[in-house]
């Protein structure tokens, strides 16, 4: 694949760069929060997610057109694109590969490389350098692509739906999610921090004792998994959109440790 100058499209004058050799190894948990300190949860980024195959056409010396099948992809891969993008240009251009890894299939790319996931991921590549209607298209394409999104695809159009001021359509979107009843915190945490992020605090509360209340009912759940450090990070999340409110710190806050400005006592 090679690089060619354009001036049109939400890529700008890039198109798809040639990725390295393909590496192996363990495959990182990704979540929309960072893992780590509370200071780290605190900023909570958004999550950011996988994609696989595509195919392309190829001309052949002889004049005619063979099927030419990229290599496989694997998840470390993708994730070091997305890490080495610093600039404008930078982001656009990963972007612009990942759309092309998305539409390459091959089937020994790892399980997470999915082209939902892909589409999902140039859509926030986009959204970083402020390009929120491309990553609306981005992750409409997403939605209706093979694979799955991680943590739910409609918390990814919900985030840019606000970004490009439609807050009717993202709240419709936010209903539909919530009738679904959800069962990852993350969900609930990122359409939470969505409302905080527009200045709705009391949206962003009713979205976070939702995750809260499903956040208990996992703990009730004897046979379930431990939320562990996502429910840590949800409660941070939960405890900052209170904070911000001006509310007293309840039960759940106190749960959490101290933050570095307040002592035990509080």
């Amino acid at each position: 694949m090679h690089s060619e100058p354009r001036t049109d499209g939400p890529f700008g004058q890039y198109r798809a760069i040639p990725r390295g050799p393909l590496t192996t190894g363990p495959l990182p948990l990704r979540r929309p929060f960072p893992c780590g300190t509370e200071e780290d949860a605190a900023d909570s980024p958004r999550a950011t997610v996988r994609s696989k195959r595509g195919q392309r056409a190829s001309k052949s010396a002889a004049g005619g057109y063979r099927q030419r099948m990229r290599g496989p992809l694997s998840i470390d891969e993708v994730d070091d694109l997305e890490l080495n993008a610093e600039t404008p240009a930078q982001h656009r251009a990963a972007a612009a590969t990942l759309v092309a890894w998305s539409e390459e299939p091959h089937p020994e790319d790892d399980d997470e490389v999915t082209p939902a996931s892909l589409l999902a991921q140039a859509g926030e590549q986009l959204a970083m350098v402020g390009d929120h209607r491309a990553a609306l298209d981005l992750y409409r394409r997403a939605a209706v692509a093979e694979g799955d999104v991680v943590p739910d695809v409609r918390c990814f159009l919900h985030h840019s739906l606000l970004a490009v001021g439609d807050v009717d359509e993202a709240r419709r979107l936010a209903e539909e999610v919530r009738r679904s009843r959800p069962t990852d915190l993350d969900v609930y945490a990122m359409i939470g921090e969505d409302y905080e992020g527009v200045g709705d605090l009391t949206e962003a509360h009713r979205w976070m004792n939702l995750g809260l209340r499903q956040l208990l009912a996992e703990l009730d759940d004897e046979d379930g998994a431990d939320p562990g450090i996502a429910a840590v990070l949800f409660l941070t999340v939960r405890r900052r959109i209170r904070q911000e409110l001006g509310f007293p710190p309840d039960e759940f806050d106190l749960l959490l440790p101290p933050q570095p400005n307040e002592g035990p006592e509080n």
